[in-house]
């Protein structure tokens, strides 16, 4: 099959596949036409060559696909209880908190110029003690001044838009 632009897709789509009001469509052309389109959306640079990997891969520096870059990112796992509160976050961790002997607050870093950064924050224990999520400053966490985790596993995704932090 080959690999076609969007312009090319879209003409292939009026030429080769009308409205089929005639039955001029065969299941053969329909096949190729679906094909070229899925190839195309696949293909990571449509300027170098195909190639076939075999073994383990190495996606150091991200992997393209459609033209999209896309990195792999690897959270810093971190366990903490009301003995380290208030514990200041960092972007990329995956924070286990257990508050079975008392509340805890998490200080978020700051959202300002980290647009994208993200970490987890779950709450490991069955205690009536919370976990308060305080966004740096003047920050907010989907408009609210903190949020708390009241329940047993519940895990959190906090990403950063710039300016303040939301809750995904």
């Amino acid at each position: 099959m080959a690999l076609k632009n969007k312009t090319d897709l879209t003409n292939d789509k009026n030429t080769a596949l009308p409205d089929n009001t005639s039955g001029d469509i065969v299941p053969a052309t329909d096949r190729g036409v679906r094909q070229d389109v899925i190839d195309s959306m696949l293909n990571m640079d449509a300027s170098e060559p195909e190639q076939t990997v075999a073994g383990p891969v190495d996606f150091t520096g991200g992997l393209k696909v459609a033209g999209v870059l896309i990195t792999a990112t690897s959270f810093t796992p971190v366990s903490i209880d009301n003995t380290d509160s208030p514990y200041s976050a960092s972007w990329l961790e995956d924070i286990s908190v257990d508050a079975s002997a008392g509340a805890v607050i998490v200080n978020l870093p700051t959202a300002s110029g980290n647009s994208g950064s993200t970490l987890f924050v779950t709450k490991t224990d069955i205690s009536s003690f919370g976990v308060t999520l305080d966004p740096d400053g003047s920050e907010t966490i989907n408009d609210d001044s903190d949020k708390i985790i009241n329940y047993k596993n519940t895990s959190l995704t906090i990403r950063s838009d710039g300016a303040n932090v939301g809750i995904r």
